[in-house]
């Protein structure tokens, strides 16, 4: 329905932004959110065959995220017409700038003092190259067609947005927590192009089967990489890199899908 389709991306929006700034408070403001995102990357400094490849993946991948960024852009004014589509692109936009734009001015700023106690220095929150590649990936779930399109779109998009978060911690490119900061920029955007966007006079039976998928399967994922730091030397790392950043992507790409119909 019309209105409950904005309330819902409206609510998305507005709690990813909530949680942008309460992750960023916890995180970088608090003892405890800078030991655990030290901890982390603790972890993570012993070398291993991961590690190894994260690197080579990372190196490779943050070249090409901002480049799919602008062909994303020029790809909807080219094959696509309509308000909301214009919305998403101003969304994907939107997104990169503010992630550039925060991240600068809280390394600047510093509002809690604490941008330089963080274990990689100052001005690495929110992860620019997260943010653009989940700016796409979300923008490509609103624009598939509702049902096993979008699913699929989701579940696999959810999947390469988390690979990228997961490779740039398991790389010491950024913390843990850049990387949820990263994916929670790009839902505000793509959710609040949503909630204002144009919606279909039809009535619409938003299917849910995309957003159970990805939902389950980031609960596997969580719960494997849970059970597995028992026998791990380096649990925060593991649940981490295999579990959480991969999970919450998921999780985000599959709140974006059960939204409703593409806007257009």
């Amino acid at each position: 329905m019309k209105g409950d389709g904005r309330a819902a991306a409206a609510r998305l929006a507005l709690a990813s932004v909530a949680a942008l700034a309460a992750l960023y408070a916890f995180a970088t403001g608090t003892s405890v959110g800078r030991d655990l995102d030290d901890q982390i990357l603790n972890d993570v400094l012993e070398p291993t065959l991961a590690g190894d490849v994260a690197d080579v993946f990372v190196d490779a991948v943050n070249q090409i995220t901002f480049g799919l960024a602008v062909v994303a852009l020029v790809g909807f004014a080219v094959t696509r017409r309509g308000r909301g589509t214009a919305l998403l692109a101003v969304a994907v936009l939107g997104a990169n700038l503010s992630t550039a734009a925060l991240k600068v001015s809280l390394r600047d700023i510093d509002p809690l003092s604490a941008e330089r106690a963080r274990d990689l220095g100052a001005g690495f929150y929110p992860s620019g190259h997260v943010t653009a590649m989940m700016s796409v990936v979300l923008a490509a779930v609103v624009l598939a067609a509702p049902g096993r399109p979008r699913a699929r779109a989701a579940l696999l998009g959810g999947l390469a947005a988390g690979a990228v978060g997961a490779a740039n911690v398991l790389a010491l490119d950024h913390h843990a927590s850049d990387v949820v900061g990263g994916l929670l920029m790009a839902t505000a955007w793509v959710a609040g192009a949503h909630a204002i966007g144009p919606q279909p006079r039809c009535e619409h039976r938003s299917s849910p089967r995309g957003a159970l998928v990805a939902a389950v399967l980031a609960a596997a994922l969580g719960g494997l990489a849970a059970a597995a730091t028992s026998a791990s030397d380096h649990p925060a790392a593991l649940f981490v890199g295999a579990g959480g950043v991969c999970a919450i992507a998921l999780l985000l790409a599959a709140a974006v899908a059960a939204l409703g119909p593409r806007p257009d």
